[in-house]
């Protein structure tokens, strides 16, 4: 049988050396957790000093606070006693003198010389990172879910004599959906800002180039508002590009708004386009959508006229931060 392998331990010029190289905070211990030596990273990443550490206790490093661990002590009791020869092990806690970190403790046993190395990597920022990731993803999946509900639903209740006038009213609800989300994700959900919402939206309809007026102060709205708000604006902008301001060049229309205290008030105003006939009707989808979306969703009201002169629409909400 051939004899095991006998390597040469380093000197110690070149233990030296090689222990200098190391960039990570490194602790050797013996199999007791008494702290044998520990690098320069060491001290810099915890603001500590030889005389507080070499010599000490593992548990008893920075008084106390940080490495008195229980699980820490019980898992490197473990693997000095036998076993598997490497273990990692996280461990986040308040360390004295630089606060609360997380740390990823990757610990080896090495027998010949009956010590534990430990590598200290701090995982803190990866952690919050991660944590983050996994909010917006839970976030995005919980959005997508509300949003193929409200496409669903926009889909029973749109009615059309064609399949092709369904289609583009279809079409045109779902991009309004869009433009709410594409403005909330640059704000990853913290709401939209209503001057930009309704400019996008209403732009998207205005292809005679009606002179079309947005004006008001600036208001923030909620995720809910944002996506609701972007429904009654295509459903009046629609309207208007089908039969009223919005299908001639000659057509105007404002958009006004103003805040009172923690009410908002907003009105549509047509002017200059073919003449309201006094038997247009307001029973269809697009003006119950938008009673019944400023009424349940965004707990205000919504009244809307067919005038002579042009529709006219008058909106109240409370807003919510």
């Amino acid at each position: 049988m051939t004899e095991p392998a006998e390597y040469p331990v380093p000197s110690a010029p070149l233990a030296e050396e090689l222990a200098g190289s190391i960039r990570e905070p490194v602790l050797v211990l013996d199999y007791a957790r008494n702290v044998r030596w520990a690098n320069k990273p060491f001290y810099a990443a915890f603001g500590l000093s030889p005389s507080t550490v070499e010599g000490c206790a593992l548990k008893d490093i920075g008084g106390g606070l940080g490495w008195n661990d229980e699980t820490l002590g019980i898992r490197l009791a473990a693997l000095s006693g036998g076993g598997p020869a490497a273990e990692t092990i996280l461990l986040p806690r308040g360390f004295d003198p630089i606060g609360r970190r997380s740390f990823s403790i990757h610990a080896r046993r090495v027998d010949r010389l009956n010590m534990l190395i430990l590598v200290v990597d701090d995982v803190t920022e990866r952690q919050a990172a991660t944590t983050r990731t996994d909010a917006l993803l839970a976030e995005v999946a919980h959005r997508a879910k509300n949003i193929l509900a409200v496409v669903q639903s926009l889909a029973y209740q749109t009615t059309a004599t064609t399949v092709d006038a369904f289609r583009m009213s279809l079409i045109g609800r779902i991009k309004a959906l869009a433009l709410a989300q594409g403005a909330l994700i640059e704000t990853q959900w913290q709401g939209a800002e209503l001057s930009g919402l309704v400019s996008s939206v209403v732009n998207a309809h205005n292809a005679e180039d009606t002179e079309v007026v947005v004006e008001g102060p600036s208001v923030r709205l909620s995720s809910l508002q944002a996506t609701t708000f972007a429904l009654i604006i295509n459903e009046l902008a629609s309207n208007a590009l089908k039969h009223g301001a919005m299908s001639t060049p000659s057509g105007k229309v404002a958009i006004t708004w103003d805040r009172k205290g923690d009410r908002l008030i907003l009105d549509w105003r047509e002017r200059g386009g073919p003449k309201v006939s006094e038997e247009a009707s307001d029973a269809g989808f697009g003006t119950t959508l938008i009673r019944r979306a400023a009424a349940l969703q965004l707990g205000g009201s919504a009244d809307i006229a067919f005038e002579p002169a042009g529709l006219s629409c008058h909106i109240e909400l409370a807003l919510t931060e």
